[in-house]
């Protein structure tokens, strides 16, 4: 619990560090015209990730398998967002994903939710990834920048059984979860209007580990830019979480705006 502890604490130090020294670069004096070159440059994007979710229970006795037609199907709400700023060499950036899923379909549907067909689970998370980057390496077309910063996970699982008909009981499974986290993106830039970016980090606290791979590219239009890529994400929890392990994979698309 200590080392957990201390190594949360090291990343949110780290990631209370570079929004720091990101804001202190803002407030230099400059010239009129530096300071203009210099400005903030910002990105907004709205994106719809496509995924399938794969959960484990802590004993290992129930595996759920939400695949993209069961999500579409159950799907109550949900948005993603991602947004960056960007100062000379310092960036702060958050990524934010709201997922609810019910089941309001009965015991006899032949299409749960899950594949027990006496199983109802409905879930309602919340997944960020906010922090602090440093542009470290721009030769050429390619831009590498190293981050630190936190992931928060919201997650509720409530689950339903039907026995035989005749027993009804629930279980709510899930919880909170903070975890720092470190690691690197960066871009490659082909044409003006074509360019691919990749992301990895990696991270511990609440959880014994979290880490999480992008791959993906934008082409670029008068008004916005178009973005498609794959990306995966992962939890493995401990002794202190009811669920082992949470996976999160699949392809996403987007739009993106600078401004």
């Amino acid at each position: 619990m200590n080392r957990i502890r201390t190594l949360l604490a090291i990343a949110l130090m780290a990631a209370s560090l570079t929004f720091s020294l990101t804001a202190s670069a803002a407030e230099v004096d400059q010239p009129a015209e530096e300071a203009a070159a210099s400005e903030w440059k910002k990105s907004f994007e709205l994106y719809f990730w496509l995924p399938r979710i794969y959960i484990n229970t802590a004993d290992d006795s129930d595996y759920f398998k939400l695949t993209l037609s069961t999500i579409l199907r159950t799907l109550n709400f949900m948005t993603m967002i991602d947004f960056n700023a960007q100062k000379d060499k310092w960036s702060m950036g958050a990524d934010m994903i709201y997922i609810h899923l019910t089941d309001k379909i009965k015991k006899n549907n032949p299409h749960p939710i899950v594949d027990d067909p006496a199983a109802h689970v409905g879930m309602r998370a919340f997944i960020s990834t906010f922090g602090g980057n440093y542009q470290f390496f721009d030769k050429g077309r390619t831009e590498l920048h190293a981050l630190a910063g936190v992931r928060y996970l919201y997650i509720r699982l409530p689950v339903e059984f039907d026995i035989d008909g005749v027993e009804k009981f629930g279980v709510d499974l899930g919880g909170h979860n903070w975890d720092g986290v470190i690691g690197m993106r960066g871009k490659t830039t082909f044409s003006d209007s074509l360019y691919m970016d990749y992301y990895a980090d990696l991270g511990t606290g609440q959880s014994r580990n979290t880490y999480q791979v992008k791959l993906g590219g934008g082409y670029r239009f008068k008004y916005f830019t178009a973005t498609i890529g794959v990306r995966y994400l992962r939890w493995n929890f401990g002794s202190s979480n009811d669920l082992d392990n949470l996976r999160v994979i699949g392809p996403y698309v987007g739009a993106k705006w600078l401004f």
